[in-house]
């Protein structure tokens, strides 16, 4: 569960140092202190108000003997229990490390991972302790500083006195190198960075990327001529141009950094994470296109929360040669930094539209049910979401479009079209996976589309095509979901002749990838995602699923 303190993560530098750096450290210098008595019933307390109660009593002569022996009972009671004095202080919030104070000065705890730290700092040393300070050591660059943001009431101070056995809190947090974010501002960063601020993603629009762009590097063997380029004669050269390629180019383009450099592209070479096999055209240096870059609002602590971009990062988290430590760079567009606590964020990131708090069924959610990172183990699989994708260019026109849009068309086709109805996906069985891409097509009657009569009605296609169908027909201005319109969300019109919309759902949508000459050619998008589902995994980890699969569409 998310923790409302705000998990930090620690970020990247431009470049990476040659020399190892020491290890950043919480160090907690303290001394011996006279134990002090605890303004609480302690034993002497409790002895004078037995007393003082049996006083009382037989004065008053009202309750006798009973009374004076409950009084004295109860005192039994509480100090049989310890009383209210000399006992472990209690840590409610979440503790990540624990630092003990022992018999030398200062205590030291080495700070790591990618999450701020709650540590908490106990009194091991069998007598009182005076906190004498409390610093970091080693961790200039690192982006780690000691934050007051989380519960006042249990955090350490300088000059505190803890009791044998008695602890307090010390938060460090990891984001200091973003608090002064400006919006605008192009931040380098790596994945592991990055907090989602919506709960699931369309896994087919992911699969499709995954299973496309992580070839089988033996599918084809190069002719003597080696490697051509996008030729349409040359299956294994534009079987690399389109899959291994297009990953770096795709990658490059997303960072605001142009496109791959052709002349410095090694086929069957390219690593994203470690720089290898490729260059962009624009250099780490810039100039970086910021217009483009998915974008972030810097939020208490310094932590960057991702508002636009969870599908393309989600897919750079699941490439093997992606993960969390592959530096990407994002655009600031908003800097709540300053918010007093937890919920005033989630309230400024609410009302600025920056966060989507509806689960893959639609169900409304919290902040703390948000996922702790990038990744497919982390995000829910929203069916609607990947049906959404798959009607660009169809239903809807997707450029400069509100954050979360798709989502809003997704919650809104969720009472327009029943998936049930559909075959999806194979389920481990070709026929049904391969019945899944089964033609769906239109054609024109009074100028709106409709369904072609003698195409599939319950393909993944049909889907397609019902959903974009039902999305062009509303009208600019009925609305959508969350206060938007068909317009808001860029609604297409009807089209002016079938063909056009067929022909885009064949080539973006359903066909295979090898031509009627046995050449290689960019399948559809839900070809790719299906034989990524069927196989567990692309062509390049699979490739015999997906030779055989590959062999039962044609």
């Amino acid at each position: 569960m998310r923790l409302s303190a705000f998990p930090v993560a620690v970020s990247v530098t431009a470049s990476v140092p040659a020399l190892a750096q020491p290890t950043p450290q919480l160090v907690v210098g303290f001394v011996s202190a006279t134990a002090q008595p605890v303004p609480s019933l302690s034993v002497a307390g409790l002895l004078l108000l037995m007393v003082a109660i049996s006083v009382l009593v037989w004065k008053t002569r009202r309750l006798g003997w009973p009374a004076t022996l409950g009084a004295w009972l109860l005192g039994a009671v509480v100090l049989a229990a310890g009383g209210l004095a000399g006992g472990e202080a209690v840590v409610a919030q979440t503790v990540n490390r624990t630092l003990s104070l022992g018999q030398t000065s200062p205590a030291s705890l080495p700070l790591s991972g990618t999450a701020a730290i709650d540590v908490a700092v106990t009194n091991a040393s069998g007598g009182a302790v005076r906190l004498a300070s409390i610093d970091l050591a080693d961790a200039t660059g690192s982006g780690y500083f000691i934050s007051t943001f989380g519960d006042a009431a249990q955090r350490c101070a300088s000059g505190q006195t803890l009791q044998a056995g008695q602890g307090c809190v010390v938060r460090v947090a990891a984001g200091g190198q973003y608090l002064q974010a400006q919006v605008g501002d192009v931040l380098k960063v790596r994945l592991g960075e990055l907090l989602p601020t919506q709960p699931s993603v369309g896994y087919d629009q992911v699969y499709y990327h995954l299973g496309r762009k992580q070839p089988d590097l033996t599918r084809f063997t190069a002719t003597q001529a080696g490697y051509l380029g996008d030729d349409a004669t040359d299956s294994y050269s534009r079987y690399l141009y389109r899959t291994e390629r297009k990953r770096a180019d795709d990658y490059c383009a997303d960072n605001g950094r142009g496109a791959i450099d052709d002349a410095r592209y090694v086929p069957g070479q390219v690593s994203l994470v470690a720089g290898t096999g490729f260059a962009c055209t624009v250099p780490e240096s810039g100039p970086i296109a910021a217009a483009g870059l998915k974008t972030v609002v810097v939020g208490p602590e310094g932590q960057l929360y991702l508002t636009d971009g969870h599908h393309t990062f989600t897919t750079l988290w699941e490439l093997a040669d992606g993960g969390a430590n592959l530096p990407v760079w994002v655009r600031v567009s908003g800097n709540f930094s300053n918010a007093a606590d937890s919920a005033t964020f989630w309230q400024r990131m609410q009302a600025t539209k920056n966060v989507w708090l509806r689960d893959a069924q639609g169900n409304a959610i919290t902040p703390d049910q948000l996922p702790q990172r990038l990744g497919l183990d982390q995000m829910g699989d929203d069916s609607y979401r990947s049906l959404v994708y798959l009607t660009r260019g169809m239903g809807y026109d997707n450029g400069s479009l509100p954050e979360f849009a798709e989502f809003y068309w997704g919650n809104w086709l969720r009472g327009q079209v029943t998936l049930s109805n559909y075959v999806l996906n194979g389920a481990g069985n070709s026929a049904n996976w391969i019945a899944a891409l089964k033609r769906a097509r239109i054609e024109l009657s009074g100028g709106a589309p409709v369904a072609r009569s003698g195409d599939a009605t319950n393909s993944y296609v049909a889907a397609v095509r019902d959903a974009s169908i039902r999305m062009v027909a509303l009208a600019p201005g009925a609305p959508v979901d969350g206060g938007m319109t068909a317009q808001d969300l860029g609604k297409l019109g009807n089209p002016a002749a079938a063909k056009p919309w067929n022909d885009l759902m064949e080539e973006d949508i359903w066909r295979t990838d090898l031509n009627s000459s046995n050449l290689y050619r960019t399948a559809g998008k839900a070809y790719y995602a299906l034989m990524y589902r069927q196989c567990g995994g692309a062509a390049s980890t699979q490739p015999a699923c997906w030779k055989d699969q590959r062999i039962q569409a044609n």
